[in-house]
């Protein structure tokens, strides 16, 4: 039976072999302390930076208002919404005359202020067919019928508000259905809802008073 040999002298507690490995792996785990130092100071700096820009980030665009429903100033930012708009044979337009008819909504409307629509002929910028819309301001809803003698197609609509006063009618008047001219006549010199539409029908959206709640856009064709 031989003799056991003698320790390695790796394994003795004094050799310089253990001081050596021991260096090693404390060298080794200084460099992962920094590497994870490192790591965590790259993932707060770039949480810090999101944070920064949603922060300073600026609000976002308000949404595109629907066509069918936009905003007039009417007074106090009037909102008139069309619902409905036709167009049909119309025999008392001659020659071949049609007419639109338009329902719709509307609220926050001032007193001295109505409802107007439009329509538009195809290549025509001037003769403009207008209505004043008959309004129920209790119930917020509107309609009107505009008459177009000479149609050009394809015809086009759009609806607004007109401030009544700019063409001598009394405010308190007319929010209350009596309407009466003022005794001096408005800036365009009409005094009168004739004169009124007389205005609208040569001047269309570029009348006194006129505000334009809504884009041109096609008339629907079929028959309300």
């Amino acid at each position: 039976m031989s003799a056991a040999g003698p320790p390695d002298p790796a394994d003795e507690p004094g050799s310089p072999h253990t001081g050596r490995r021991r260096q090693r792996w404390v060298a080794g785990s200084h460099r992962w302390q920094s590497l994870i130092a490192a790591v965590v100071t790259a993932v707060v700096a770039a949480v810090a930076a999101i944070v920064v820009a949603v922060i300073s980030r600026p609000p976002p665009p308000p949404p595109t208002p629907d066509p069918q429903q936009t905003i007039a100033d009417g007074g106090s930012g009037t909102v008139v919404t069309t619902r409905l708009a036709r167009q049909y044979a119309d025999p008392a337009a001659t020659p071949a005359g049609v007419a639109v008819y338009f329902e719709g909504t509307v609220s926050g409307l001032d007193p001295g202020w109505t409802v107007i629509a439009l329509v538009r002929r195809a290549n025509e910028r001037s003769g403009w067919p207008v209505a004043l819309a008959d309004v129920d301001r209790s119930r917020g809803t509107w309609k009107a019928t505009v008459h177009v003698a000479r149609p050009r197609f394809p015809l086009e609509m759009a609806t607004g508000v007109v401030l009544m006063s700019a063409y001598g009618e009394d405010s308190a008047a007319s929010a209350s259905g009596t309407s009466k001219p003022r005794a001096t006549p408005g800036p365009t010199g009409a005094a009168t809802p004739q004169g009124l539409l007389e205005a609208l029908r040569r001047d269309g959206p570029e009348a006194e008073g006129v505000e334009i709640s809504s884009p041109f856009r096609p008339v629907p064709t079929t028959a309300p």
